[in-house]
């Protein structure tokens, strides 16, 4: 059987290493979560959360970190059967993102953006740390928390979570500090994710304390 790296120049072998080593962890971070759970899919822990016999956060933010993982690896291993070539692959959801605020809201950040293999966060010179979750136009959730007035955490965020199906906008939904959960007056499931981040980011600067105080 030939050899995988024949006829591979020496840095395209290393990028086909590395890759490797990134589809391992991908896919070794994919089975962490699925084992914490108990289940086989991400379809089957958001159904539990459908079902109520989960917390509906953080397991959303998990289930997108599933279907986040899965997708990146399997760019990867298209990346790996084509030796090294990403042949337009897609960039994942936060590294557009990233671009994006760092790109267009760079005043508002009180520094550089982080990046993980699921998740985007940064902090605006406000005070106010938002971390963003994005699997998909339609798979997402916005958080962003700051400490209130009296020195304790407050934490809101928007998310698709598939819950309170009597709000006005569904699956979209608005959860405030105080724990209310109302129809989402910002963002819009299937717009582009970056008009939807655009649209708190605006809210935010706007007012730094929304849905963070009674």
């Amino acid at each position: 059987m030939a050899d995988f790296f024949d006829n591979v120049e020496w840095e395209a072998a290393q990028r086909l290493e590395s890759l490797a080593r990134l589809s391992l962890e991908l896919r070794e971070a994919h089975k962490a979560v699925l084992r914490h759970y108990g289940v086989d899919s991400d379809a089957a822990l958001a159904g539990r959360i459908a079902a109520g016999d989960c917390a509906e956060h953080p397991t959303w933010e998990h289930v997108l970190a599933l279907r986040v993982l899965h997708e990146t690896r399997e760019s990867v291993r298209r990346m790996i059967a084509a030796k090294g070539r990403d042949d337009g692959e897609a960039q994942p959801w936060h590294l557009v993102l990233q671009a994006m605020v760092e790109g267009e809201y760079v005043g508002a950040l009180a520094g550089p953006s982080q990046v993980s293999q699921d998740a985007l966060s940064f902090t605006l010179k406000s005070g106010v740390t938002v971390e963003v979750h994005v699997a998909a136009a339609d798979a997402y959730s916005l958080r962003w928390r700051a400490v209130g007035a009296g020195g304790a955490p407050r934490e809101a965020g928007i998310d698709t979570a598939p819950v309170h199906p009597h709000l006005a906008t569904v699956p979209n939904h608005l959860h405030r500090a105080d724990g209310a959960v109302h129809a989402d007056p910002l963002t819009r499931p299937g717009a582009d994710p970056a008009a939807n981040l655009r649209a708190l980011l605006d809210a935010l600067l706007a007012n730094p304390r929304f849905a963070l105080e009674d």
